[in-house]
């Protein structure tokens, strides 16, 4: 007992401890050495959101929407180019109509020469049985010879229907009414072009046969040219040699008086028709102002 209490007494401040010795160390675990020498490697890990499966619901709503908006889109380009092809065939039938429009005026043209020519060639025929010969040769015969071998010639004006049919915008033309009158128009162009073609060879004939009787300086002259020799006067006698080419004139003259009234005038009037009819069309189905 009393030794205890004289070990509380003891001033424990005043004691050194031994030098030399050495500080007790404590040494880490395993795991606190291991981090100790080596760093610290983190690994991140990506975790993906965790998507929530769709519905079939939802898959057809969204297919329908992409169908829809595909099909609108569809939709869209098909009135743009229906109105873009409207434009496009109203302006061809425009120029079509114009066409026409020249057309119908110079057809009113030739029928009206020819009409008259008709009667030239009537009053030329009337010379057939004269006895004398000195008729043929006057200057009314020969302005007569010279009025009826002139042929105006009338063609057609089919730019606009040619540039449709070579661009293949004719396609575009729904109204079968106005497509059988293009073609229709265009089918008798040819006729009558086939029917110029046999006047015009029927013109030369005609003028080689009034050149081996009469003096074509004179005929040249009765239409205004002149010459600086003049004419010499071909005599009776000639005249007669030559009864068999002046026999065949007149024959020919009367074949063209019956090309002229059965076949040319009959064809144009036709055609004539024809221009106004697709005209009257055209303007009704593309609203187009008359002119």
């Amino acid at each position: 007992m009393t030794d205890n209490l004289e070990d509380k007494n003891v001033d424990y401040s005043t004691i050194h401890p031994p030098e030399n010795v050495p500080e007790e160390k404590t040494l880490p675990n395993n795991t606190e050495k291991s981090e100790s020498t080596h760093p610290k490697e983190t690994i991140e890990v990506h975790h993906h959101p965790k998507v929530e499966k769709k519905k079939v619901k939802e898959y057809l709503m969204e297919g329908l929407f992409i169908f829809i908006a595909v099909s609108l889109g569809f939709i869209a380009d098909n009135i743009r180019e229906h109105f873009s092809n409207k434009e496009i065939e109203k302006r061809n039938m425009e120029l079509i109509a114009d066409n026409l429009r020249g057309d119908i005026e110079n057809i009113k043209k030739n029928i009206r020469y020819n009409e008259e020519k008709v009667k030239i060639l009537d009053t030329l025929i009337s010379y057939k049985g004269i006895k004398n010969v000195d008729s043929l040769y006057s200057q009314r015969f020969s302005y007569l010879v010279t009025k009826s071998i002139y042929n105006p010639t009338f063609f057609s004006n089919t730019a606009a229907i040619d540039q449709m049919k070579f661009s293949g915008s004719l396609r575009l033309v729904k109204n079968k009414e106005i497509l059988s009158g293009i073609y229709k128009y265009e089918g008798m162009n040819e006729h009558i072009a086939t029917i110029r073609e046999g006047i015009n060879d029927d013109d030369d004939r005609l003028v080689e046969n009034a050149s081996t009787f009469l003096d074509m300086q004179n005929l040249a002259k009765s239409r205004g040219i002149h010459f600086l020799e003049t004419n010499q006067i071909i005599s009776n006698k000639q005249l007669l040699n030559n009864q068999q080419n002046i026999f065949k004139f007149f024959n020919q003259a009367i074949m063209r008086k019956s090309i002229l009234e059965i076949i040319w005038l009959p064809q144009m009037r036709k055609q004539q028709k024809n221009a106004e009819e697709l005209v009257k069309l055209l303007e009704q189905e593309y609203d187009i102002n008359q002119k």
